[in-house]
């Protein structure tokens, strides 16, 4: 007689695969992704869902081969029968505030960060704090 709905996130969800069936993988993995979704009414919006890889196991000495990668990634993998879209893996990525890249490339992450603390310092020289109060600042 009394329902309570289920609350149900996906924010932030990662799917790994590897080895040599790596993207008959990837497609079960985002049909699971895709069921979990219908189950808790959730709809996946498919700009903001993207996909990369690496061919590691494959091509090791060339395991971002952007073109290869493209061919074998866009328009492949669907979740709720819509495809994701295609993410470069040396084009940075926000995962849980931190600006990654495949090939675990720091540079995206450092220049972030140092814009932004720049970006605060001008605002804490331009405020009306005074001395004392800009430095309880920045020791919080």
């Amino acid at each position: 007689q009394y329902q309570i709905s289920d609350i149900t996130y996906a924010d932030d969800v990662n799917i790994a695969t590897g080895g040599p069936n790596g993207l008959a993988n990837m497609k079960y993995q985002a049909s699971k992704l895709g069921a979990y979704a219908d189950w808790g009414q959730l709809l996946v919006n498919n700009t903001k869902t993207t996909i990369t890889g690496a061919l590691h196991g494959s091509i090791p000495n060339q395991p971002y081969d952007e073109h290869r990668l493209k061919t074998q990634l866009t328009n492949t993998i669907k979740i709720q029968g819509k495809p994701i879209t295609y993410h470069s893996p040396r084009e940075p990525f926000r995962h849980l505030g931190v600006e990654l890249t495949m090939d675990l490339n720091c540079k995206h992450h450092f220049n972030s960060t140092y814009h932004k603390i720049k970006k605060q310092i001008q605002h804490l020289k331009g405020s009306y704090a005074s001395t004392n109060q800009k430095l309880r600042i920045i020791e919080t």
